[in-house]
């Protein structure tokens, strides 16, 4: 197995992503959760696309999540980590892992789930200083070489054709009659019964 088809099928099982995130909720007068008004609500979602384009245009992830959180005042936003998502990731959406993984590397895109708004930066999690990778080589190998092996049983299994008047049919047929009414020179005789 090549080194890329590694890759590749690491690439499809995990993905590292950067979030920086923050609620379309906030805290009313009587500590009540309430959705911001359209107004503040227009802000974020502009501030977040303001984001997500420059870290497109290659404004590096950090420096932007520095100054977000400078000049923000929401509390509760993440810290900027790098997260590895598998593809059974459903606690952001069902469409959350497809989201993402149709991201190039240090591309970012903004959604909403949940009220809360995300800025998601997809990160290269080959490299050796997440150790992901290299960790995961063993099991990725023997997925693709099961894989592989499965691919080879069903061809063999879809090419093979069964008639009635194939010959291991033909002998089992066979067996079974003449385990009913053996056969003798004469011709077929009733089978015997004990009384």
């Amino acid at each position: 197995t090549k080194e890329s088809e590694l890759k590749k099928a690491f690439e499809s099982k995990y993905i590292g992503v950067s979030i920086i995130a923050a609620p379309l909720t906030t805290t009313d007068n009587l500590g009540n959760t309430v959705k911001l008004n359209s107004q503040e609500l227009s802000a974020l979602r502009n501030t977040f696309s303001a984001m997500s384009k420059r870290a497109n245009a290659g404004t590096d992830i950090n420096e932007i999540y520095e100054q977000y959180n400078s000049d923000s005042d929401i509390i509760g936003t993440q810290s900027l980590e790098t997260y590895v998502f598998t593809s059974s990731v459903t606690e952001y959406g069902e469409d959350f892992f497809k989201k993402i993984s149709g991201l190039s590397y240090n591309k970012s895109t903004v959604t909403e789930y949940d009220d809360t708004i995300y800025l998601l930066y997809r990160v290269d999690i080959r490299g050796d200083e997440f150790g992901y990778y290299m960790n995961s080589k063993a099991e990725l190998l023997e997925s693709l070489k099961m894989n592989k092996l499965d691919k080879i049983i069903e061809d063999e299994a879809n090419s093979l054709t069964v008639e009635k008047e194939h010959s291991l049919f033909m002998k089992r047929a066979m067996k079974l009659v003449l385990s009913e009414h053996p056969y003798t020179e004469s011709g077929v005789t009733e089978k015997k019964t004990e009384k």
